[in-house]
C-alpha cells in the first residue's frame, strides 16, 4: 500500500519462512513481483502458490499475468486467464493482448 515493493517483498517472503503453506504469502509475492517488472519471480511465486492449491483463482490470475508479461502466450497462460476472468476482469483485457486468443 506504501509502494515500497521491495519491503512488501521481503515481508512476504519472511511470511512464507514461517509458514510455507499459506497460499496468499505467494499470492502477495507474485503480485509485488509483476509490479516491480520481475516477471520470471513472479511466475515461480504464483507456481508455488499452485503447488498448495491448483484450482485457486487468484493464483491462476498471477501466473497467466506473469506468463504474458514475458511475452509467453502460452496455452497455460491463456487457460490460467480464462479460469480467472470472472474473478478478476483485468484477465480478459490480458486475454485480448494474447496472439493465441483472438
Amino acid at each position: 500500500m506504501t509502494g515500497d515493493y521491495e519491503k512488501s517483498q521481503a515481508e512476504f517472503e519472511k511470511a512464507i519462512a514461517l509458514d510455507p503453506k499459506l497460499i496468499e504469502s505467494y499470492n502477495n509475492l507474485s503480485l509485488v513481483l509483476l509490479l516491480l517488472h520481475r516477471y520470471p519471480d513472479s511466475e515461480l511465486a504464483a507456481r508455488r502458490a499452485l503447488q498448495i492449491d491448483p484450482r485457486h483463482l487468484t493464483s491462476l490470475n498471477l501466473l497467466g499475468q506473469a506468463i504474458a508479461a514475458q511475452e509467453h502466450y502460452t496455452e497455460e497462460a491463456v487457460d490460467s486467464l480464462r479460469q480467472s476472468r470472472n474473478q478478476n476482469p483485468q484477465s480478459t483485457l490480458i486475454l485480448g493482448g494474447c496472439p493465441s486468443f483472438n
